[in-house]
């Protein structure tokens, strides 16, 4: 029986007592760029059997939205990972990513990968893409030289002022931080840029909390391969 309903209108269906009431997995309109599924079982989705009294179920189609995103400079020793794809009711996280990437994502929700692989390189571009239409990307990761040195911290007020060296053919920097003195870059630790050699952390200071800072100088073909830290 086909059935022609739209976002969450409800919609009645008899059976006979204790029968078995199955959907479609995915709905009529579902191409390979966007589709509408409730999961990725290869079979129907089945309610089970439906007792009389006049029960109401939910079934949650999902719109998904295809993207497909180059990862040049890995390799199967050299990998990423997607941090962040929303994906039918959670989130999916893959790792050991090399190559090229291409699956479904939850339209409308960001698909992120790491800004750095799995033997320290990293990348300028863009790592977060927000999945309204179908779409094809590139990421780039490169090896490169010599990180920032001589990174300072001063507090001012609840701020944290950082300086840093320069670092010769720098067209910016990028400041990441977190709690953890092992931590590895990511976009979740980014917390700005500067074209200069100072940056400041808005109200970056806080009571018995040490926190950890990390900055990467991006020349026009390359980022620096490891990062200067210190604390707080």
């Amino acid at each position: 029986e086909s059935i022609s309903v739209f976002g969450n209108t409800p919609f009645g269906v008899w059976s006979d007592d204790g029968a078995t009431v199955s959907f479609s997995n995915s709905t009529a309109g579902s191409s390979g760029s966007e589709r509408w599924k409730i999961n990725d079982n290869l079979t129907d989705y089945s309610l089970g059997a439906i007792s009389s009294g006049g029960n109401l179920y939910g079934v949650t189609y999902y719109d998904q939205i295809l993207a497909t995103v180059t990862l040049n400079g890995t390799s199967p020793t050299n990998t990423t990972d997607i941090v962040e794809r929303a994906y039918y009711g959670g989130t999916l996280i893959e790792n050991g990513l090399s190559n090229s990437w291409s699956g479904f994502v939850n339209k409308g929700t960001n698909l992120s990968f790491s800004g750095t692989t799995s033997q320290g390189w990293v990348t300028s571009d863009a790592t977060t893409f927000n999945s309204l239409v179908p779409f094809s990307e590139t990421i780039t990761y490169v090896q490169s030289g010599s990180p920032p040195e001589s990174l300072t911290i001063q507090k001012v007020g609840n701020d944290a002022v950082l300086n840093w060296n320069a670092v010769t053919g720098t067209a910016t920097y990028k400041i990441y931080g977190n709690t953890n003195p092992d931590f590895v870059p990511t976009v979740s630790d980014l917390l700005g840029s500067s074209v200069t050699t100072s940056f400041t952390h808005t109200n970056g200071i806080s009571s018995n909390t040490l926190f950890f800072y990390k900055v990467t100088a991006v020349t026009a073909s390359a980022v620096s391969k490891k990062a200067t830290e210190t604390e707080k």
